[in-house]
Order: structure tokens, then sequence, then C-alpha cells
């Protein structure tokens, strides 16, 4: 045993076990608890389950760093047998850690609704539509259409703005991203997802239905029979919601429903979304619907416009930024359609 005191002990030393070696740093490191392997890593000693209580001193927390909710469950249980308490998921350490690296970058979330993560400031408008989503939140009041982003020049590291741009006309979108660039530190990132307006209607136009199979779930919660509803329908759904087939028997209102099918097969894809965005405005009771359309090239030049002179396509998870990598806070929302673009200060 060491006579040094340690903080940690983890509790498998397969891939995340590695991780969280890295993240930890093998000075604070006292052994791995696996079974399945012998010797040590970056020399740190690998000893088998049944001699742990030989190991375990009073004030080192131990990290089960399974993944797997079963090996989870396994592992803590026999810790309790072992009537070892100070134990807890490699999760929680990585998120305590994430937390105290950025406690001295100002980072921010635009339109956050429900989302929180360690570290981030989020700001977003009151309504009744997300009324659920922001109880018990804590965010700052910030409405997009009307307000400049709190804070003074050059003062923010990340701005993160996920599925936001489509519920907003042009020009407060365009507003809103200059005021991104006004605020962003020099070398300062804001990350944009959204509906990839382009790759919805290559999909739509190439493989037809069967690839909007991820919609179903909508359709059932909503009553919509899955077997009357067209691609067209769909798409139109995703990209101007109030022309949507059936938008006004399922919100009780009128709309200005049209049979966009022949539109679809002569219109080239811009003159098509231009087409049925028309004219499209905010609604402070319907919130939710999408009014604008995204491509990456219309994002890019927008971006260009608002000051930004480095603009890169993304991938999920893919940001430029550490701050935002960690696939259990960012890119949660359909990375199957979603456009991923990265604007550099």
């Amino acid at each position: 045993m060491d006579e040094e005191m340690k903080d940690y002990i983890l509790f498998g030393a397969g891939q995340f076990g590695i991780m969280a070696l890295k993240a930890l740093g093998k000075d604070h490191v006292k052994c791995f608890v696996d079974n399945s392997r012998i010797g040590n890593v970056d020399g740190v000693p690998i000893i088998r389950a049944e001699i742990l209580k030989d190991y375990y001193e009073e004030g080192i927390k131990i990290i089960i760093t399974p993944k797997n909710m079963k090996a989870k469950i396994e592992i803590s249980v026999q810790l309790e047998l072992l009537d070892i308490k100070n134990y807890c998921y490699l999760d929680d350490i990585l998120i305590e850690q994430y937390a105290s690296i950025n406690s001295e970058k100002l980072l921010i979330n635009l339109g956050a609704g429900a989302w929180e993560c360690p570290g981030w400031t989020n700001l977003d408008y009151s309504t009744q539509w997300y009324e659920k989503a922001h109880s018990n939140k804590k965010y700052i009041e910030y409405n997009i259409r009307e307000d400049d982003i709190p804070y003074d020049d050059n003062t923010v590291s990340c701005i993160y703005c996920s599925h936001v741009i489509e519920h907003i006309e042009d020009e407060h979108d365009e507003k809103m991203m200059k005021e991104c660039f006004r605020v962003l530190k020099k070398g300062g990132v804001l990350r944009i997802a959204c509906p990839d307006a382009e790759f919805i209607w290559k999909m739509t136009k190439t493989v037809g239905k069967e690839w909007w199979s991820w919609r179903k779930r909508w359709c059932q919660m909503y009553g919509v029979e899955w077997n009357s509803i067209r691609p067209v329908d769909l798409l139109v759904r995703e990209i101007a919601t109030p022309r949507m087939k059936g938008y006004g028997k399922l919100y009780g209102t009128e709309n200005a429903y049209m049979d966009y099918e022949n539109a679809f097969m002569s219109m080239s894809m811009e003159d098509f979304l231009k087409y049925i965005t028309k004219e499209l405005e905010y609604d402070e009771e319907k919130v939710g619907d999408h009014i604008n359309y995204w491509t990456f090239e219309k994002l890019e030049n927008t971006l260009k416009k608002a000051g930004f002179r480095t603009v890169v396509r993304s991938r999920y998870l893919g940001s430029v930024s550490a701050n935002m990598q960690i696939k259990e806070f960012f890119d949660l929302t359909e990375p199957g359609m979603s456009l991923y673009v990265e604007a550099i200060k």
C-alpha cells in the first residue's frame, strides 16, 4: 500500500477507466480495480476486487468507470456489501471537472429551453409554450427578436445555439449573429445547430418516405395517420410548420395549406424552400413552429455578413472547441437531420 494518501480508486481499467486516469491525473489515483486485467496502467497498479478492502482508506472516493448500466449496478452492489459508501460514477466526476475548468470562462447558450450544463449560462425568452421546460431552471431573460445579448464586447468565450434559428425570421437571426460577433472574444466560437434543409430536401427527393420513419412517433403523438401523409408533407412540416397538411386540425385554427407536391417536383430546392416559407412570421402562441429554412450556404453567408471571417461546416459533436464536445450535453436534438456550423471570431 502507498504511504501517500491518494484521492481516487478507479473501478474498471477499460477505456473509460483510462479516460478517468487522464482526466484526474495519475498522481491522484491509488489503483484500478479490475478482475479481468493484470499489471498496471501508466504505473498505476490494477488490483482484484477481493483485496479492495486492503487498499481502501477513509476519504478516498471510488469512481465506477463503466458506462453500461448493468455494470454500474453490479459494482454498486459490491461496494455496498463491503460497506463502502463513498463512490460515484465517472460521469459525475467529469461533469464536476468540466465545471471547474470552465469556471473562469463565459459560456452562453442562446434559446436554451430546459437544457442545463455546468459552467454555462442560459439565455431564453419566457413564453407559455416553454413554461414547463423553464420550470425550476435558471436563465437570463433574452428575446432574440428584440434584445441585444446582455454582455460587453469581447467578453464571451463560446456561444451555443441549438435548434433556435429555424423559429425566427431572417432579420432577427441576422441581428442575433451580429450580436454574437460583438460579444465573443477574439478566437471565440459560435456553434449553431438547426434542421439541414438541403439534406432534408435531398433525402425526401431520393429516398422518400422510408427516410422519414423517424417522424412516425410524432405522427402517433398528434394523431396523424402515417399511411395518409406523404414525404413532401413531412418536409413542409419540418421547414414551414404552419403550412403543413393538417396543421389547422391539430391546433384548431385555419392555415394556408396548399398541395405542394407539384411545386416540390418542378421547382429548384432554393425556390421551393423560399416558396413554402414566404411571409411566415413568428407566432407568440406557437413558438415551436418552424418558419425559416437554413442551408450551409445561407448560414455561411449570414455569418460572414455578421463579421465572422472563418465559418466551417461542422459535424455531430465535432466542435473546434472542447467546451462543446461532450455528448451528454451537446447536439442532442435530432442529430440525424441537423446542420452544424461554427463561426470563429
